[in-house]
C-alpha cells in the first residue's frame, strides 16, 4: 500500500513529488509540513492492529489492497493528533513514571499504546485523544456515569455503533490485555487523556461546562473474553474478505446516522473512498456517496 495525496483538482500525486515541487499554482497548505507528517504508511503484515480492527471490514479490506489517498487539508485535525502524541512521548522521556509508545504483539493483534504510567508500584494505562469542545458533553457524562450505570456496548453484536467512546474502551482494554500478558503486570486503571484543542478560557466554561482544557477520563474495564471475542471475530472477517472479496458497503451498517451525520464517514473521513467507488463499480454496485 502506497500513499497518494489528492490535489484540489482531484489529481493524485506521490508525497515525494508534492514535497519536492507542488504541481499547482500554489500549495493547498501554506507549507510542505503536512506533506512531510503524513507521508509514512504501514504495510499489511498479516494481522490486524488493535485500532485497525475497530473499522468496518470493507474499509480494512480496501485499505490493505489499495493506495491510501489523503486530502491534506481535511487531514489537519488528524495531523494535530500525531503532533500531540509526539510531544507527549518527548515529555515522557524526561520522567521515570512514564513509558511511552510501547509496541505490543501477540498471535492475533499488534499495536502501539501511548503511555504506561507507574505510580507507587501500580500501573495505569493512558491514551491521548484530541477532541473538540463541542464533544465535551459526552466526555463529562462519561466521567459521571462510571462503571455502575453504563452498560456494555451492544453494537458489537448488532453491528450498530452507539458512541465513539465505545471504540476507546475496546481499544484500551485490548492494550491492557496485551500489556498484562507480555509483562506479567496488573493494570490498576485506564484513562483517556483528552485535550480539547479549541478550548477557550473565555467561553468554554460557560458554553460547554469545561473548567479545564486537559482531562483524564477513566475508562472502565471490560471482561477479557468479551474483548477477545470481538477481536477474533474481526480477524475472521478480514481473513474471509481477503480470500473472497467484499460485497457490502460500510455505510449499510454504519452510516453515522446516530451522530446526525449520515454520509460524513464516507465523504470526509475515509481514505479508501476512491478505491471503494471503483471496486464496487466493477461488481455492478453504485456508491451512495459517489
Amino acid at each position: 500500500m502506497n500513499i497518494k495525496y489528492k490535489c484540489p483538482d482531484n489529481k493524485l500525486v506521490s508525497p515525494e513529488d508534492c514535497i519536492k515541487d507542488c504541481r499547482m499554482s500554489h500549495r493547498c497548505c501554506p507549507s510542505a509540513m503536512p506533506a512531510h507528517v503524513n507521508k509514512h504508511t504501514r504495510s499489511w503484515k498479516g494481522k490486524l492492529s488493535v485500532t485497525q480492527a475497530l473499522n468496518p471490514t470493507t474499509q480494512i479490506y480496501l485499505s490493505i489492497n489499495n493506495d491510501r489517498i489523503i486530502n491534506l487539508q481535511r487531514n489537519i485535525y488528524s495531523m494535530l493528533g500525531t503532533i500531540n502524541h509526539s510531544r507527549h512521548e518527548a515529555g515522557g522521556a524526561h520522567t521515570d513514571e512514564l513509558e511511552c509508545e510501547i509496541f505490543l504483539e501477540d498471535e492475533l493483534n499488534a499495536g502501539t499504546t501511548d503511555q504506561l504510567q507507574c505510580v507507587d508500584g501500580k500501573y495505569y494505562l493512558r491514551d491521548i485523544k484530541n477532541k473538540k469542545v463541542m464533544q465535551a458533553k459526552w466526555i463529562l457524562d462519561y466521567e459521571k456515569i462510571g462503571d455502575k450505570d453504563y452498560a456494555l456496548p451492544t453494537w458489537r453484536q448488532t453491528g450498530k455503533k452507539l458512541k465513539d467512546r465505545d471504540d476507546v474502551v475496546m481499544q484500551m482494554n485490548r492494550y491492557r490485555m496485551l500489556l498484562e500478558k507480555s509483562r506479567g503486570i496488573t493494570i490498576e486503571g485506564m484513562f483517556m487523556d483528552v485535550v480539547f484543542i479549541d478550548y477557550s478560557p473565555t467561553n468554554s466554561p460557560s458554553r460547554f461546562g469545561l473548567k479545564y482544557q486537559y482531562y483524564g477520563v477513566p475508562v472502565r474495564k471490560l471482561d477479557d473474553d468479551f474483548v477477545l471475542d470481538f477481536y477474533k471475530k474481526a480477524d475472521a472477517r478480514i481473513k474471509h474478505a481477503l480470500k473472497n472479496g467484499v460485497d457490502k458497503f460500510c455505510y449499510e451498517d454504519d452510516d453515522w446516522k446516530e451522530f446526525g451525520a449520515p454520509g460524513n464517514r464516507c465523504n470526509f473521513y475515509c481514505e479508501s473512498k476512491d478505491s471503494c467507488i471503483e471496486y464496487f463499480k466493477k461488481i455492478g454496485k453504485d456508491h451512495k456517496y459517489a
